[in-house]
């Protein structure tokens, strides 16, 4: 379900996500951990293998299964549906407004598979940003247990500690600088702004369309790595201007995730799908042409 090539769904789900800033740090960190780290490729190996890790297993499987109890998207619209009309409709559009796509468990095989299997980094260095990933995703729920989460906080913070990840090299930077700066500073009025000029601006499935095209050209001029982590960012400015509890506003997060997209494949994508992903932004975020 999560993939960097399309990491524009994994930041459309943490944007609504209660613990999604936390979690998009963790994942900036860890596609960062070869050049920061200057780690020898290794054989993955088998997961968390030996008796000193049971505990650690453990308390990953029960983690798990606590963020597998939050509904799913599919499951939160036939909710709605079937709740139109009746004095559960409000309760059921509460739990659309935080329903996800992707499952935890979807970025535990993203992980492994673009750390382990295609970087071929440290079973251990890869265990310990996957149970860092799962104990960010749930910190916030109240039926995690907290023990379970300290436990596998605690290898990520021995073996990468506080180093900062260094911002993306590829992309327009200045103007992507400039619009998350904005995004963080972005109110209520301009998130609802937001949503509605992307509701102006595409109709029907255009603004997939236009995405898809611009995953492509991320994946064929080998960007797929700088641009998720852009839009990681993007995540961040989001949650420090507060929108992840605001009204549900899809179409905000959709205009932000398309010029972020943009932006970071601006020299490589035609100004046919460029210009249409950033218009909204520049619309109420006043970007500049």
């Amino acid at each position: 379900m999560y993939t960097l090539v399309s990491a524009s769904v994994l930041a459309l789900d943490l944007s609504r996500h209660s613990a999604g800033a936390v979690v998009a740090d963790v994942v900036d960190r860890a596609l960062t951990l070869p050049a920061i780290l200057d780690v020898p490729a290794a054989p993955a190996g088998p997961p968390l293998s030996g008796v000193v890790d049971l505990e650690r297993a453990a308390a990953r499987t029960r983690l798990l299964e606590a963020a597998d109890r939050a509904p799913r998207l599919d499951q939160a619209l036939r909710a709605v549906s079937q709740s139109l009309g009746t004095r559960a409709g409000a309760v059921a559009a509460q739990v659309l407004q935080t329903a996800l796509v992707g499952r935890l468990a979807d970025l535990v095989q993203l992980l492994e598979h673009e750390l382990g299997d295609v970087r071929g980094l440290p079973r251990e260095l890869v265990d310990a940003v996957v149970d860092r990933a799962v104990a960010a995703w749930v910190e916030d729920d109240d039926t995690a247990h907290l023990p379970d989460v300290t436990r596998l906080s605690a290898p990520w913070a021995a073996l990468v500690g506080e180093l900062p990840p260094s911002p993306p090299a590829h992309g327009a930077v200045p103007q992507l600088l400039s619009l998350l700066e904005a995004v963080a500073r972005t109110d209520r009025a301009r998130w609802s702004a937001l949503d509605a000029a992307h509701a102006a601006v595409h109709s029907g499935l255009s603004w997939s369309e236009l995405m898809h095209a611009a995953s492509r050209a991320a994946f064929e001029h080998g960007r797929t790595v700088p641009v998720a982590r852009w839009q990681l960012s993007a995540v961040r400015a989001s949650s420090a201007a507060g929108h992840v509890t605001a009204p549900w506003a899809p179409g905000a997060a959709m205009s932000i995730v398309g010029a972020v997209q943009a932006l970071a494949l601006l020299d490589v994508v035609p100004a046919s799908v460029s210009e249409p992903l950033l218009a909204p932004c520049r619309r109420v975020l006043l970007l500049p042409a």
